[in-house]
């Protein structure tokens, strides 16, 4: 009789379109909003790894002469393409997909190389020579394509382990 009645609910619980089917389970709703909550979080985080090297950048790019900068020149430098990135996030959608390669990251790589030199062109005093754009292109191209592949790895060694 037992086994009879946890069969009844698992029926009435689990399969689609059972009269008796239940239209909202207990704790569903608790669990879609921790599942929200996390994929906010992974996106907050993700962005934050994203506008990282922007700084990096400043620094790696100067002559040996003028390492010591201030957080004024580093800032100067850097905010273009800040700007540029967190436009470049709405327009690829990264915010809903924020490790997806194809065509997340290449647009985001796009459009932070493009707007980011423009805005550096229009609005500050530096220039956009081609040895810049070139440098500035592929490192950016590396950081955020390579942050997207390391955390694409790092999810599907995960899920590997935990269905092993």
């Amino acid at each position: 009789m037992t086994d009879n009645l946890h069969y009844v609910n698992l029926s009435v619980s689990a399969t689609p379109g059972y009269p008796g089917r239940m239209t909202h389970t207990p704790g569903r709703r608790a669990s879609h909003d921790a599942d929200k909550r996390a994929r906010t979080g992974s996106a907050s985080a993700a962005f934050a790894a994203d506008s990282k090297p922007r700084g990096d950048l400043r620094r790696g790019g100067q002559p040996l002469a003028r390492i010591g900068l201030s957080p004024w020149e580093i800032l100067s430098t850097a905010w273009p393409f800040l700007a540029a990135l967190a436009l470049a996030w709405l327009i690829s959608g990264s915010p809903r997909s924020p490790h997806r390669l194809w065509p997340h990251g290449v647009v985001v790589v796009a459009c932070t190389v493009l707007i980011g030199m423009l805005l550096r062109l229009l609005l500050t005093d530096g220039g956009v020579q081609t040895s810049f754009v070139v440098v500035a292109t592929l490192s950016l191209g590396v950081l955020l394509m390579g942050r997207r592949a390391i955390s694409k790895l790092l999810a599907g060694r995960a899920e590997r382990m935990s269905t092993s």
